[in-house]
């Protein structure tokens, strides 16, 4: 949970502090923050960042919506200063709507081989929210009008107009939820950046050609394993997807082994 202090000669502290001037109060409070490694201020407010494990873990996520037009909307993007710039607004105007974290990025691309003056496109978006887990994540479903918003400024030509009719629908993209390397379940210790080796993998595997080694994408997936917990790990194995495609590839005596050894794992650690 992010929120802002604010001090003024209205505030009441506690009645030993009621006769103090603000200026020594906000010097207590930032004092007393400081020491918990709470150093941003502006001025007149304090900034507070509350601890991480107090809030769900962050995702993010691909919306994507399909519509139709007369021009050439290929490449259109939402670049990150342009989503960052955006949030920033938000956050400020107080109008991103609840469990929105911040807008990522954003696209637009469209069917190959399209004949006639009116093309299919695809608007996709990217919004990083907040949530328990993978699956809450994709259930989660944000204010239609934010990513109509964020298609509209990809559209947007130089004079304003913007030539774009989407359905409105707003699907999920199956699969699209990434949890952010630095949300509270990735380990804290851990020498990989989560969310980098994520992409990583997504981009060798959707990019490669098909005679591509395989060697690239194995350390990026042995990377990611390095970031799980005993209990994040235990519950992976517990996918029943997993479980499908692992019975598929081993052998029952080598699936057994690698599920028994997670299970070795998770006993150690919670006897130590």
């Amino acid at each position: 949970m992010r929120g802002v202090g604010c001090i003024d000669s209205k505030a009441i502290v506690s009645s030993e502090f009621a006769d103090a001037s603000v200026g020594s109060v906000r010097r207590l409070l930032e004092a007393a923050l400081s020491a918990d490694g709470i150093t941003e201020w502006k001025p007149g407010t304090a900034a507070i960042r509350l601890a991480a494990h107090e809030e769900p873990p962050e995702f993010d996520i691909q919306f994507e919506d399909m519509g139709f037009t007369s021009s050439d909307l290929t490449d259109r993007e939402l670049s990150d200063v342009e989503a960052q710039s955006f949030t920033e607004a938000a956050i400020k105007e107080n109008t991103l709507p609840e469990g929105v974290v911040a807008v990522v990025r954003g696209y637009i691309t469209e069917d190959d081989n399209q004949d006639g003056d009116e093309r299919k496109v695809f608007a996709c978006v990217t919004l990083r929210i907040r949530a328990e887990n993978d699956d809450a994540a994709e259930t989660f479903r944000p204010p239609k009008g934010l990513l109509a918003a964020m298609a509209d400024m990809m559209a947007r030509n130089p004079d304003g107009g913007i030539d774009l009719a989407l359905e409105g629908n707003w699907e999920v993209s199956v699969g699209s939820a990434e949890l952010v390397g630095d949300s509270p379940i990735v380990t804290a210790e851990s020498p990989y950046n989560g969310e980098l080796c994520i992409r990583a993998a997504k981009e060798h595997g959707e990019n490669s050609d098909p005679d591509h080694e395989v060697g690239d994408l194995q350390d990026y997936l042995r990377d990611m394993w390095k970031l799980l917990t005993p209990e994040q790990r235990d519950a992976y194995f517990k996918l029943d997807s997993v479980i499908d495609r692992l019975e598929l590839g081993l052998s029952s005596e080598e699936f057994d082994s690698l599920y028994n050894e997670v299970g070795e794992t998770q006993s150690l650690v919670k006897s130590s």
